[in-house]
């Protein structure tokens, strides 16, 4: 009986330190939550190297649990997603998003990233629009200045197709 009892605790113990952080969309939800929050309490004392083990662990979250979801997610749920991940980017890259827009163009993370975002912004119009203007503050120039220039490349390709 004590043998079984034993058995019981450590099948328990061991299914309770495997668990997957995305088994189902409110567990996916709760695990973003308290990632962002464990990086927002130790984002002012991170230094390089953990910041970038943050950057991997939410690159993680993205690939295996946000894209799980996506479908099951109300908007509400990917504005507050996406809103988070923008914070915590501002936090990470020290409130310069310059560098991760660079980066996007290189990066196929980062430029999906971009893409879920800027297709988020399309679907949910101008309230949630202003709420990430609020949030970028002195970034938003330079995130349009970056925006602006792809325009104007994509405009300087088309060009030279139509002149070839």
């Amino acid at each position: 009986m004590i043998k079984h009892i034993l058995y019981f605790i450590l099948i328990v113990f061991i299914s309770s330190c495997t668990q997957d952080p995305c088994l189902t969309k409110d567990q996916f939800l709760k695990s973003t939550d308290s990632f962002f929050e464990s990086f927002n309490e130790s984002a002012d004392a991170l230094d390089v190297q953990s910041k970038a083990d943050f950057e991997k662990r939410y690159e993680a979250f993205v690939n295996n649990c946000y894209k799980k979801y996506q479908e099951e997610l109300s908007i509400k749920e990917k504005q507050d997603f996406w809103k988070k991940s923008l914070n915590f980017y501002l936090d990470l890259y020290d409130g310069k998003l310059e560098s991760l827009l660079e980066e996007a163009d290189e990066d196929p993370f980062k430029k999906y990233v971009k893409g879920e975002i800027e297709q988020l912004i399309k679907d949910s119009g101008t309230e949630y629009m202003n709420e990430i203007a609020e949030l970028l503050g002195d970034e938003l120039p330079k995130i349009l200045e970056s925006f602006l220039g792809d325009l104007e490349k994509l405009g300087q390709d088309l060009i030279k197709i139509f002149q070839d």
